[in-house]
């Protein structure tokens, strides 16, 4: 049910209402009653054929909406905040991440990991723009 929460997020982008189970139907390719029980509660699971259809209708791989994808691997950051985002934010923060994991990587010969204070700093780097300065270190 995650990935059809995404779908859905997708569809409306997050800061728009969200759409009818009529348009969500027509949108992913079944029925507004089939919508209706899914987005109210009444049906725990979705079945292959429609998974399908909803791939297809949303240019999804086939077996994406079997493939787990809670294994979001930013807990500090809300998935959904991040898919509200248009193609160029995202590209922004997917850059941003990038200049995370290369600085990440030139450490690895002094530690595997960054300390808490270091992880504060970075992820107050991204909110900000700015080059977080090392713990004990004098900003450049």
């Amino acid at each position: 049910m995650a990935n059809y929460k995404r779908l859905i997020a997708e569809l409306h982008g997050g800061d728009a209402p969200s759409p009818s189970d009529a348009a969500i139907g027509r949108a992913l390719g079944i029925s507004t009653v089939y919508a209706w029980q899914l987005n109210n509660g009444k049906r725990a699971s979705i079945d292959s054929k429609s998974a399908r259809k909803m791939e297809r209708a949303m240019g999804k791989e086939e077996g994406w909406m079997d493939t787990d994808l809670l294994a979001w691997p930013f807990p500090m950051v809300d998935i959904a905040r991040y898919q509200a985002l248009g193609p160029e934010d995202k590209g922004y923060v997917q850059g941003k991440l990038e200049q995370a994991i290369e600085m990440c990587e030139q450490r690895a010969g002094q530690r595997t990991s960054l300390s808490a204070e270091e992880r504060r700093l970075v992820a107050e780097s991204f909110l900000t723009g700015k080059r977080a300065k090392a713990p004990g270190k004098k900003a450049a």
